[in-house]
């Protein structure tokens, strides 16, 4: 399962997520991927998915949902046929254009 988490954008940021995954008993099944990107290898319970969300919200994370999700994961396919985001392939860097495109 992989997470994008809004607003994830400084080394801190990252280790506040590392932290809340400990918290709630993922240290060992997770991996950050880079900042903005979590990558959890085993299938995590809806109550600490909720939690986590409730948590780094907090902190002024956000987990986005599936629909947000989705449209990175398009832009990501689309990189290659368009012009607007030619160069820009690492998911830090599309997560960064859906925030600046989202805050318009």
């Amino acid at each position: 399962m992989k997470l994008y988490i809004k607003y994830m954008v400084s080394n801190r940021c990252k280790a506040l997520v590392q932290n809340e995954l400990t918290t709630l008993g993922l240290q060992s099944e997770y991996v950050v991927v880079d900042l903005g990107v979590v990558e959890i290898h085993k299938d995590i319970t809806d109550i600490q998915l909720e939690r986590l969300k409730e948590n780094l919200n907090k902190s002024g994370l956000e987990v986005l949902d599936n629909s947000k999700t989705n449209l990175i994961d398009k832009i990501k396919k689309t990189d290659n046929r368009n012009d607007q985001f030619a160069g820009r392939t690492t998911e830090r860097e599309l997560l960064c254009l859906y925030q600046r495109e989202t805050w318009l």
